[in-house]
């Protein structure tokens, strides 16, 4: 009897090492983003252009979560922001604090008063809710592990496990528009206690209301939720918004190291925009409803529709591909178009009559081979006009003069829209309205 108790209790032992040493190899982590993002190694070898981001309140909506959570999670993304090296981030937490120093100068407290107008401005806010918080989250499982053993029934084995989970919005502080929603959540258990290291967020502390759970399988939770939330919102910043030096200065055609010359104010004929005045074609799209195809435009490679945006209706590319419009003119005449493309990764040629081709992508303007001016995007909306009058031709964006060129000898009777790079469900998208083509008496 007594070697049957003995060797019941060693198989046992041995089911109870067995699991737990399979406990332990198992990774006992989880990730899940919504939607995909950039990879860790493109996120730290980044080096170019920044942009100005802000990050506001999180709201804690889950039940086991303290609203110190929420300040935590603020604190903790503003450093990891600012550590991937693609942002200037600007305080929005303790502005009452930076207020306080500007009242003690008026109050006679102080005898440098800081000098008002200097703060920057964000242009994109970054904001969120914690809808999940679970520090002792059971799982999939059903919160253990039964081992039957002969002498007691069963023993009921725990993993402690961690869950959490986040939404995070991106809106553009200028126009309020949202660039980007998403949802990020972070799991880990016991068996993988291991902080991350070096990658994007290994040097990020805890924020505030996060002290307790130190060394615990939440800490891993929230640190795996940090870095997914992390690509999640590198991937989602139009590259538009990229537009400032490390120093905040905005980056133009102007920023060089030689200093500009001054303007003596003379304006030549070529350096303004003037429409012709016998209009050959106009189409704003007012007549068609939503969704309708246009009539009379050759579709290549492509699907297209009519879409409101601002007010106005637009033809939308739903995929890459081209448009064309028969529109034949003689002699000089100029051309006028609204575009709006929200992503720089899209990129849009156009090309009519015995204008050279003009490509649009990112902040640069190239006119047939040649790599032209660059330009400031803006918010994705511009007005791109041109005329050609004799042997030359002239580009604005937005009235102002980018590029002259000679015309080209090769004439089309086509207005032509080359995009690629459209994607609806990331806004990579391509809109133009308000189409003029006039000649010149």
């Amino acid at each position: 009897m007594i070697q049957k108790m003995i060797k019941n209790l060693l198989v046992g032992l041995c089911v109870i090492l067995l699991f737990a040493s399979s406990a332990t190899t198992e990774t006992g982590v989880t990730t899940k983003v919504t939607t995909g993002g950039a990879s860790v190694k493109d996120i730290l070898s980044y080096k170019g252009p920044k942009a100005k981001i802000a990050v506001g309140s999180f709201e804690v909506k889950a039940a086991k979560a303290s609203g110190e959570i929420g300040n935590g999670i603020q604190e903790m993304l503003l450093d990891a922001l600012f550590k991937t090296d693609r942002f200037i981030v600007l305080e929005s937490a303790a502005l009452k604090d930076i207020k306080g120093e500007y009242e003690l100068a008026e109050g006679g407290w102080s005898k440098t008063a800081p000098e008002k107008g200097t703060f920057e401005t964000a242009d994109i806010i970054l904001t969120g809710a914690i809808t999940a918080f679970e520090p002792n989250y059971q799982g999939r499982s059903g919160g253990g592990m039964v081992i039957p053993l002969p002498w007691i029934g069963g023993l009921k084995i725990e993993k402690k496990e961690a869950y959490i989970a986040a939404s995070i919005r991106l809106v553009d502080i200028h126009t309020r528009r949202i660039l980007k929603t998403g949802t990020v959540e972070g799991y880990s258990s016991k068996s993988s206690l291991g902080i991350i290291g070096g990658g994007l967020i290994g040097g990020v502390a805890l924020g505030a209301g996060f002290e307790s759970y130190k060394n615990t399988p939440m800490e891993k939770a929230v640190m795996i939720m940090l870095e997914n939330a992390i690509t999640e919102i590198v991937s989602s910043v139009p590259t538009d918004y990229y537009k400032y030096t490390p120093e905040g200065k905005l980056i133009s055609s102007q920023n060089t190291s030689e200093p500009a010359a001054k303007s003596l104010g003379i304006v030549g004929g070529q350096d303004r925009f003037v429409a012709g005045k016998k209009v050959v074609f106009s189409e704003d799209f007012s007549k068609y409803d939503i969704g309708k195809v246009p009539e009379g435009w050759l579709l290549k490679n492509t699907s297209v529709e009519i879409a409101e945006y601002n007010g106005k209706k637009w033809l939308r590319f739903l995929k890459e591909g081209q448009v064309q419009k028969k529109i034949k003119t003689t002699g000089d005449y100029s051309l006028e178009v609204t575009l709006f493309i929200p992503d720089g990764s899209t990129v849009v040629s156009l090309k009519h009559g015995n204008l050279p081709e003009i490509v649009l992508e990112n902040t640069s303007l190239r006119i047939g081979e040649t790599s032209a001016n660059e330009f400031i995007r803006g918010n994705g909306l511009f007005k791109l006009s041109s005329f050609k009058k004799g042997e030359q031709t002239v580009i604005f964006i937005d009235g102002k003069k980018i590029y002259s060129t000679s015309a080209d000898s090769n004439y089309s009777e086509n207005f032509t829209v080359d995009v690629k790079g459209i994607d609806t469900n990331k806004s990579k998208e391509l809109l133009f309205t308000d189409i003029k083509i006039a000649q010149y008496n």
